[in-house]
């Protein structure tokens, strides 16, 4: 089986030191020829297309910064197979991480806890059909942190939402208290999320709960869709000004 860019991606990070496109060749060789060899009907090695592969891979990853070419044919890791950009998650939960004029594709396991148009660290782990593929490896600032939710399901310690104003249908959760004690699967609420995790979900906090007809709260979720500042300190007379304005103009 032909290797994979992945797999060469894999080699380097774990390689200490420089190496060349034969000591990839030689370990991969060594991986089919093995796996060959368990099997009934042994194939003979052929090393065309994963030289191929490997040039390939080499040559993207030197392009992007990330190896430098030496002499006599070696190579080294200059700096971690990191980038960084905005994210952009589409209604399925896959994402692309667009950093400058290069975008990175992200599986939804591999977005982590990263939202829609944060700023974050992505680790390259493959590439595909010309495409850079990659898995979040740190949110560096938030667009926001506070999202509309639903209650989805109540265990006996947690209780587990779906953020419904942000797109790839994310689950998070929060520990069960006896202020949450009351909720129920289906109310609507504002979370707040953090950086930890529970159970292997985002970790979140309850902000305030609400009804779906409570225009009382349209104010409060527009602020957290669009991530606007808080009332200005210095000029006390737009604190709480969605009291004074018509809800019909809001």
């Amino acid at each position: 089986m032909p290797v994979s860019a992945k797999k060469i991606i894999e080699f380097i990070t774990d390689k200490s030191g420089s190496f060349s496109k034969l000591d990839l060749l030689k370990r991969f060789a060594e991986k089919d020829e093995g796996a060959a060899k368990r099997k009934k009907k042994q194939k003979k090695y052929s090393p065309q297309k994963d030289i191929k592969r490997i040039e390939e891979t080499l040559f993207v990853l030197s392009s992007l910064g990330f190896i430098k070419s030496q002499t006599k044919g070696r190579y080294t890791q200059i700096s971690p197979f990191h980038l960084e950009g905005i994210i952009k998650i589409n209604t399925s939960g896959h994402a692309i991480v667009q950093s400058s004029d290069i975008d990175i594709v992200v599986k939804k396991d591999d977005v982590n806890n990263a939202h829609n148009n944060d700023f974050v660290t992505v680790e390259i782990t493959d590439i595909r059909k010309g495409f850079l593929y990659g898995s979040i490896h740190e949110v560096n600032k938030r667009k926001r942190d506070t999202f509309t939710a639903r209650v989805t399901k109540i265990t006996k310690g947690q209780i587990y939402y779906e953020l419904i104003d942000s797109p790839g249908k994310k689950i998070v959760c929060s520990v069960k208290n006896e202020e949450e004690n009351e909720l129920q699967v289906g109310d609507t609420l504002m979370v707040k999320v953090t950086d930890t995790v529970l159970s292997g979900y985002q970790n979140c906090s309850v902000h305030s709960v609400f009804s779906p007809e409570d225009e009382s709260k349209d104010v409060e979720k527009i602020i957290a869709l669009h991530a606007l500042p808080e009332p200005h300190q210095e000029y006390k007379e737009l604190i709480n000004i969605e009291k004074f304005i018509p809800s019909h103009e809001m």
